[in-house]
């Protein structure tokens, strides 16, 4: 039997590429139960200056570049859709529900 020697920075190359290929964000949402999981975009939302304190989650889905989307219930009524780059360099950006309905799409569909 042969015995495989690989490199270090092989194996550093091979864990980097594969998570430049995933939404890590995305990943570590997905893996939070559902109240975790909106509490965290309530604050992200709060922090963005939308006053929110997340009461309900839905994941949308993800685009061609591996962003992830999500909508947002907040216990103040506002629902908003919120991107998950897949970058962690790019900005996450939200837009309220309201706007996205008078353009003929839902936040609560999966794309």
């Amino acid at each position: 039997m042969k015995k495989m020697i690989v490199s270090a920075s092989f194996l550093i190359a091979l864990i980097n590429a594969a998570a430049a290929a995933g939404n890590l964000s995305h990943s570590f949402l997905m893996d939070q139960s559902e109240a975790k999981r909106a509490k965290l975009f309530g604050e992200i939302l709060t922090e963005s200056g939308k006053a929110c304190v997340g009461t309900k989650t839905f994941f949308q889905g993800k685009d061609s570049e591996n962003s992830a989307y999500w909508s947002v219930r907040c216990d103040n009524g506002k629902e908003y859709q919120v991107l998950v780059p897949r970058s962690v360099d790019a900005k996450t950006r939200a837009m309220e529900c309201e706007l996205l309905k008078v353009m003929g799409l839902s936040c609560w569909k999966r794309y």
